[in-house]
């Protein structure tokens, strides 16, 4: 797709300062925005890393059959298409508050499910799909915060830097 294309000349291209990890920390701690937004997917983030290794634990352990943990991969590709392809419907209708809210109540609805499943390999495919359902819409709500606050920290700190690492 780049074959042949050029970069555009604009005024945002014209800073060539380098920003460096200790300028890049500093700019973090002055934008509140961004420094909670990080923090927060910080936590988000070891909280979906830590519950999709549990789930290879559970089907190791409690189910005795690792194998059947392909069927969560195969089924989650097909859920992650299908929840990407919705979004800029969704956010449209619900706004990207509401779609980031009801992700996480699908996630926890999920855990809940995942606590009650003891052995039945159907409820653990539909908690797992249920847990996945939501992660690249969260992902997405994120990303588009993230352009907001590129501008606040614009505003906020005078220069377009402040968040471009």
């Amino acid at each position: 797709m780049g074959v042949g294309t050029k970069e555009v000349s604009s005024r945002l291209r014209e800073n060539k300062e380098d920003t460096s990890f200790k300028r890049v920390l500093w700019f973090l701690a002055h934008n509140d925005q961004l420094m909670w937004l990080s923090f927060a997917y910080l936590l988000y983030g070891a909280g979906t890393y830590l519950t999709n290794t549990l789930m290879l634990y559970y089907f190791t352990y409690i189910l005795g059959d690792p194998s059947k943990f392909s069927w969560l991969g195969i089924i989650n590709i097909f859920i992650g298409l299908l929840s990407v392809s919705l979004f800029p419907s969704l956010a449209k209708k619900f706004h990207r508050r509401n779609v980031f809210i009801l992700s996480i109540s699908v996630m926890l609805l999920a855990l809940v499910v995942f606590m009650l499943v003891d052995k039945s390999l159907p409820l653990v495919l539909l908690a797992g799909a249920l847990f996945n359902l939501p992660q690249p819409l969260i992902f997405l709500v994120v990303l588009m915060t993230i352009t907001d606050i590129v501008e606040y920290g614009q505003l906020k700190l005078g220069h377009l830097t402040s968040l471009i690492v």
